[in-house]
């Protein structure tokens, strides 16, 4: 092994490693918005509706539905379709999991870099390590960082999704739903000291 870029070599592997877990903190927080984001869009679009509808409707249908006061009751189901869209807005979820989105690919693209020059130097092969370090150096500071209150719940989940990954490899029949349940348990009764 090359004594050039052998000195790399640890930092290398803790690239990959914390590469490894913003992939899955990235792509948990992706589906989370994504799904925040179909959840906002369909309710909006569903209070739009209803409301589309409500404005060519019969009066003599909104009496006998909603009572002599009908636009009492359709100014305050305005008020709140208004205010989920502004709150809708302004959370924008779909432009956080696009966000998420980026940054898992970026760090998926880091850590199969990081794995391929990590296999070279133990094979003594070229590798331009410099290089790909000052691009990670650069890179990482621009992407969107996961929220401190979410960081260590991300943090588990890739730990227990590498777990159960390693213990597929001997135990492939295994229930995925028993062995996070008996994992729970060891983790969570065992004696404290």
């Amino acid at each position: 092994m090359s004594s050039g870029n052998s000195k790399f070599l640890e930092e290398l592997r803790r690239i990959r490693r914390v590469s490894d877990m913003m992939v899955t903190a990235h792509a948990s927080l992706k589906e989370k918005f994504a799904l925040l984001s179909l959840f906002s869009d369909v309710s909006l679009f569903s209070c739009s509706l209803f409301l589309t509808v409500i404005v060519f409707a019969d009066s003599n249908f909104l009496i006998k539905y909603f009572g002599n006061n009908y636009a009492f009751w359709i100014g305050i189901f305005s008020i709140v379709t208004f205010i989920f869209s502004f709150v809708a807005r302004l959370l924008d979820w779909k432009v956080r999991a696009e966000q998420h989105r980026y940054a898992f690919e970026t760090y998926m693209n880091l850590k199969f870099t990081a794995s391929d020059l990590i296999n070279k130097v133990e094979k003594d092969v070229h590798a331009d390590v410099e290089r790909f370090l000052e691009r990670y150096y650069a890179l990482t500071p621009t992407i969107i960082a996961i929220p401190e209150r979410a960081f260590l719940q991300c943090k588990r989940r890739h730990v227990i999704k590498v777990f159960i990954s390693k213990y597929l490899d001997d135990n492939p029949a295994v229930s995925i739903l028993l062995l996070k349940i008996k994992i729970w348990i060891r983790d969570n009764f065992k004696a404290v000291k």
